[in-house]
């Protein structure tokens, strides 16, 4: 509930906030939802029966009413000014149809919380970036599947338009789905291979809440593994581009992985065991969206057959 208090105190002029309950086991949420903002016009509950991050966000854009679209999570805190930075980013330029936020770490109060802080190194860049196919090419090698430098899903809004034309979120990837994640950094991707502009917009802030005991940080570190190579995948079925540039970069990848981790590998204070949960999640994403994919395609033909 404090990221919809957050919510409701934005300084915005006009906005909506659609809350998506996905597949609930009892109207718990709905109750406090509707109890809380019930009486507030800017509030609206929509229940997803169907389990999984992505479908929960294609059903938030399908109920949204404007057209762009940001979206949030649950363990942030919302800044009262995170809308005005949103809407700066999509004004940088007439080509921007993506538009990720600062995610700045909101405590740390142990060793877990810091493992965290340093590994994902949100919060970091305050200058703001563009990132397409053009002018604002990144110089590293791996570009554009370099996808930790655009941003994370728990900050970002797009264009109504833009999802429209490349497909809404991979339901075969992100929490729910086998492989745990990665439908952010999917998108991030169509957006840029689609010939679009995505910003960085440092104004645009939220706070993340680390985990703070260790079983739950190892789950999402193997996550944020297997989410990053199932996002990869699914890029290449779904991107003849990505088809003739990925396969060639693969070591250059599996480098920046390993720069990446540096931080946190050399630190002898912080937990050990969670680089390794994480390169296992490396090699496992690829047969988790595959797993997905499969059952999302028996999904849709079992409808189709009773349709």
């Amino acid at each position: 509930m404090k990221t919809l208090k957050d919510l409701a105190s934005l300084n915005y002029s006009s906005f909506e906030v659609v809350v998506v309950d996905n597949a609930p086991s009892s109207d718990a949420t709905q109750n406090a939802v509707l109890d809380r903002f019930g009486a507030d016009s800017r509030f609206r509950y929509v229940c997803e029966p169907r389990p999984g991050l992505s479908r929960a966000r294609n059903r938030g854009i399908l109920e949204a009413a404007g057209d762009y679209v940001a979206f949030t999570d649950d363990d942030v805190r919302v800044d009262q000014w995170w809308l005005d930075g949103i809407m700066r980013g999509f004004q940088t330029s007439a080509n921007v149809e993506c538009v990720t936020g600062m995610i700045a770490t909101a405590e740390i109060n142990n060793m877990v919380q810091l493992y965290f802080h340093i590994r994902a190194g949100w919060g970091t860049n305050c200058e703001r970036r563009l990132f397409d196919l053009f002018e604002h090419s990144d110089a590293s090698p791996l570009y554009p599947y370099t996808v930790g430098r655009f941003g994370a899903g728990a900050n970002f809004a797009v264009t109504r338009a833009v999802v429209k034309e490349i497909g809404g979120f991979d339901e075969a990837l992100g929490a729910g789905a086998p492989s745990g994640g990665g439908e952010d950094l999917n998108m991030f991707m169509r957006v840029i291979l689609g010939g679009y502009c995505l910003v960085y917009e440092p104004s645009a802030v939220v706070w993340h809440e680390h985990r703070a005991d260790l079983p739950a940080l190892s789950k999402q570190m193997r996550a944020y593994g297997t989410g990053l190579t199932a996002a990869l995948t699914a890029i290449m079925i779904q991107s003849a581009r990505a088809r003739r540039e990925l396969p060639t970069r693969v070591l250059k990848g599996v480098a920046h992985m390993a720069k990446l981790q540096g931080g946190v590998r050399t630190n002898q204070n912080l937990p050990p065991g969670l680089v390794g949960r994480e390169i296992i999640g490396y090699l496992m994403g690829p047969l988790l969206y595959m797993k997905g994919w499969g059952n999302l395609r028996r999904l849709r033909k079992s409808l189709t057959v009773i349709d």
